[in-house]
């Protein structure tokens, strides 16, 4: 069987975005604003590495899992300290496009990028997953990584309520997560009072909100620098 192969990463768009350094942890992450946010203050977290997902990331880095895991729990409480109800991450991981067999791909980017989505209100335990699986019949959401991994062709769908738990990872039963899938789920049930969402496909409201975007773009980039601020500082007073 042939080797997997690397694209070349300066073609790749999140490699050489701009953002702010996060941390402190075993690999080089940043914080930046999607480009089509959700909510306000939606922001993605990027590895600097050049990986397909934070799986890839993990198995590569198997130290930065605590790490990861203490740093998101670190910025739902700095969203939650600034007035949030809460947040919402998620990722589209997808699998290595140059492993042989794999064919497609679910996130739009092949490179790592987690979404961070700060909720306004609270949302119903499960309403998210349950819609999920409405829209992947036959699939299963599974509670550890090692469950997702041995169907790493894939791809998989990783969900996290508050950074409270280890998140729970879905694999699809068709064989691909459909791209922009959460996209469609957390609008429909965020925005389900909006005009904008009742009567147009969400597509639209996706596109509505890259145009708000660019207004919100200095504010998330505001907040992406302060959460990196207070990080720093606790890490300050632990050490």
């Amino acid at each position: 069987m042939s080797e997997s192969r690397e694209p070349d990463p300066r073609d790749c768009e999140l490699c050489h975005a701009e953002g702010t350094p996060v941390g402190p942890t075993p690999v080089r992450l940043r914080l930046m604003p999607d480009i089509a946010p959700i909510t306000p203050g939606h922001l993605l977290l990027v590895p600097e590495e050049h990986v397909y997902s934070f799986a890839q990331l993990a198995t590569r880095h198997p130290r930065s899992v605590t790490a990861l895991r203490g740093l998101l729990r670190g910025l739902h409480l700095r969203l939650v300290h600034r007035g949030y109800a809460g947040t919402m991450l998620f990722e589209h991981g997808s699998p290595d496009p140059w492993r042989p067999g794999v064919s497609g791909k679910c996130a739009t980017t092949e490179h790592a990028h987690l979404h961070i989505v700060p909720r306004t209100t609270p949302v119903p335990p499960d309403v998210i997953e349950e819609a999920v699986l409405r829209m992947l019949p036959g699939s299963v959401w599974l509670a550890d990584r090692a469950s997702a991994a041995s169907h790493r062709e894939r791809g998989y769908l990783w969900l996290s309520r508050d950074a409270g738990t280890r998140g729970r990872w879905l694999v699809p039963a068709s064989g691909r997560v459909p791209s922009q899938l959460m996209r469609r789920v957390i609008c429909g049930h965020l925005h389900a009072g909006d005009d904008l969402v009742v009567r147009s496909h969400w597509r639209d409201f996706i596109l509505f909100r890259e145009q708000v975007a660019r207004a919100e773009a200095g504010a998330a980039r505001v907040l992406a620098a302060e959460l990196a601020v207070d990080l720093r500082r606790e890490d300050d007073v632990r050490t």
